[in-house]
């Protein structure tokens, strides 16, 4: 049939690996005439892997999760020989696919596709992709950091320490991120004192030693440096800024989660490789004696440095990413309130000092409530031994450990004289202390190991605003919150983001609202007791408390209190893309009810689900538990009496698509612009749609 040819593949689509999957397959539409076509496009890019496209053969390189998918897969894919499928058989399509058959055949082909190349890229090592990396040749140990800032002048000056730990024999430099719009000024060795020499570009600072270091020793690196001090506007791209405070004081805050720590202080950014955290950091900041200097870690003592200056030093007895390193200096005022058993700790919030009344009566009497509630579903606050404190700052907010920044609420979304549509959430709670506050768990004491591990971080703070609300209202107010966060999610987008170098590739929206959903549904999916426990147990675990961990590591600690296997659960919903679009029909005969569900989505990504459903009776309610598997389903249930009314109230826990059709600007992302936000679309009328 001339009229319906196989596509071919693009030549500017390369084949990296096995190649690009890209296919168009044509079948007939039947809300036309039967020789119109329609075509829906499926494309996905695999990377080159380094596990082999095998059916299950035993692999000690091959975590044991993947070899159970491995074989899985080899059972779908019912490969007789051991070895990858050649790049034609994969793209061998019928001509003419009008048959549901034909459907079927090339849905085979894709799922076996789709679902081994996320699961082997999901799960492989971070540091095994980076071999020619310098900055891996060694493993950072601590960092002594010295700021003045100077807010007359808007300048910066600074001297890091770098002690490290040689991991790769016969390096003959030390190369480190360090922002162009730094000005390295000298290079010398801790001890000795003597001069290396270096090389600044393209971001990177490169030192040369003075001889070659073998595996084992260690490093001691002092970097001299200055750095101008930009307004407070360009701090999305700078990391560093100064604005004015309401009585016309100089304020200078820091933030730099998705521009990296390097574009203020030269470091081994986590911005680049989140998994070396240093072990701990000490940081002296002086500033003018008329504003007041805050930061990280715990106060050790405060010191007048020379006349006109204050000199205050800290320290950080736990690893810590270095974006969560921020320094605060602005006419500040600390307020104290005793928390815990006899007053045993202490919670801090430094504030501006026309602000401390607004401070009492927002902080006060909700942080402590919020801690609590914290505490007890993820474990015990990880930083006792350092300090709990919020600084207040001019921006939204950001999850610097032990000095988490808030700010005011929504303030860019909203045009001049309009209200604001989300008051409700200053009434009722502070937003953004109780996201970024969640993120001393989430984040801060247990760190994604590799970017593409985002939602680790934003799924999770972003489900504790929804805890938050559920304990403060109850489930309806739940569902509707998860409803709403239903809006903002691409379907088209995994939660998982592979082949990402940094921290701004791999950021996502789907990081946070899908992420959310996923949590929503292993509660689901495992009931609460089991669940409220894994997350304890997660984040307390030794093993990732202080350290990083994996979307396989979560999983596991889920399996363990499940008491059974979840990795369908995490590939469906975490490395590969889409939801289900489930439709319920039921027929009622007495106390006899029949139940059809079917998932009426075109994907290979199909999907299983427990479905809870109530039958209303007579003589009152039954709740029954039905599984969901791909394709269309058939129940027949019988109660005890006769039923009134069926209830599906199960689907309120999955995503199977937007919960609402329409909403007004709704997160602390809101306010936030830029290129890597392309598939945020703002209208006119103040709608909002993702995915462009």
């Amino acid at each position: 049939n001339s009229k319906h040819q196989t596509p071919r593949i693009p030549a500017s689509e390369p084949f990296p690996g096995f190649g690009n999957f890209f296919c168009r397959i044509p079948f007939h539409n039947r809300s036309v005439r039967t020789d119109s076509t329609q075509w829906p496009e499926c494309h996905t890019r695999p990377q080159r892997l380094r596990y082999p496209l095998c059916t299950g053969a035993q692999d000690s390189a091959v975590p044991g999760c993947l070899q159970r998918r491995f074989s899985k897969v080899s059972q779908l894919s019912k490969q007789k020989s051991p070895s990858p499928p050649s790049r034609r058989e994969f793209l061998r399509l019928p001509t003419v696919c009008a048959k549901r058959e034909h459907v079927k055949q090339f849905a085979k082909r894709a799922f076996v596709l789709l679902v081994l190349f996320p699961a082997l890229i999901a799960n492989a090592s971070p540091r095994r992709s980076r071999r020619g990396d310098p900055r891996t040749f060694y493993d950072v140990t601590s960092y002594i950091l010295d700021f003045r800032v100077d807010p007359g002048s808007h300048l910066l000056r600074g001297a890091v320490t770098v002690n490290a730990r040689v991991v790769r024999s016969g390096i003959d430099s030390l190369v480190l991120d360090a922002g162009d719009s730094l000005q390295i000024t000298g290079v010398r060795e801790a001890v000795s004192g003597q001069s290396l020499k270096f090389k600044h570009a393209s971001n990177r600072l490169s030192v040369a030693l003075p001889h070659p270091a073998e595996a084992g020793d260690t490093l001691q690196v002092v970097l001299e440096y200055t750095r101008s001090i930009p307004e407070q506007f360009g701090l999305a791209t700078t990391g560093i800024g100064v604005t004015k405070a309401p009585g016309g004081e100089p304020w200078v805050t820091t933030s730099c989660q998705l521009t990296g720590a390097h574009w203020w202080w030269p470091c081994k950014a986590s911005f680049f490789h989140p998994e070396d955290k240093p072990d701990s950091i000490r940081i002296r900041l002086t500033f003018p004696d008329t504003l007041f200097g805050v930061t990280n870690g715990r106060l050790v003592r405060e010191v007048a440095s020379e006349p006109g200056w204050k000199t205050n030093e800290w320290i950080l007895h736990h690893p810590r990413l270095t974006y969560l390193v921020a320094l605060y200096v602005g006419p500040y005022t600390v307020l104290k309130q005793p928390f815990g058993e006899n007053g045993s700790d202490t919670l801090f919030y430094y504030v501006l000092r026309q602000d401390t009344a607004k401070a009492h009566r927002e902080f006060f009497p909700r942080i402590p409530d919020e801690l609590r509630q914290y505490q007890d579903w993820f474990g015990p606050f990880a930083f006792w031994d350092e300090k709990f404190a919020l600084v207040q700052s001019p921006y939204a907010g950001m999850e610097h450990s032990t000095a988490v920044a808030v700010g005011p609420i929504f303030p860019h979304t909203l045009r001049p004289g309009e209200p604001n549509p989300l008051s409700w959430y200053e009434e009722y709670f502070n937003f953004m202390a109780v996201h970024e506050v969640a993120h001393e768990w989430w984040g801060n004491a247990v760190s994604a190991r590799d970017w593409g591990e985002f939602w680790l971080h934003e799924g999770f703070a972003t489900y504790a605003e929804a805890l938050w609300v559920e304990h403060l209202y109850g489930p309806e107010i739940l569902h509707e919150y998860m409803a709403r966060l239903s809006f903002r999610i691409d379907s088209s987008r995994t939660v998982y983001q592979p082949r990402h170098k940094n921290a701004r590739e791999a950021y996502h929206l789907n990081i946070y609202w899908k992420g959310a959903w996923v949590l929503h549904m292993l509660r689901y999916v495992m009931g609460d007791s089991q669940f409220f426990q894994a997350l304890r147990a997660f984040n307390t675990d030794p093993r990732f408390r202080y350290g990083n961990a994996t979307t396989a590591d979560f999983q596991a600690v889920c399996e363990r209190f499940y008491h059974g296997d979840l990795s369908w659960f995490f590939l469906q919903w975490i490395y590969r893309p889409g939801h289900p679009h489930f439709s319920v029909n039921w027929e009622v005969n007495g106390s006899d009810v029949k139940l059809a569900v079917h998932d009426t989505t075109f994907s290979p990504n199909q999907f299983r689900m427990p479905l809870d459903v109530i039958l209303d009776t007579k003589a009152g309610e039954e709740r029954h538990r039905l599984w969901v598997e791909p394709g269309l389903d058939t129940f027949e249930l019988k109660a005890k009496a006769p039923v009134v009314t069926v209830r599906p109230v199960g689907l309120r826990w999955i995503l199977d698509g937007p919960k609402t059709g329409t909403m007004t600007y709704f997160t602390d992302l809101d306010f936030i612009k830029g290129t890597f936000l392309d598939s945020l679309v703002f209208t006119n009328d103040r709608k909002l749609f993702v995915g462009g």
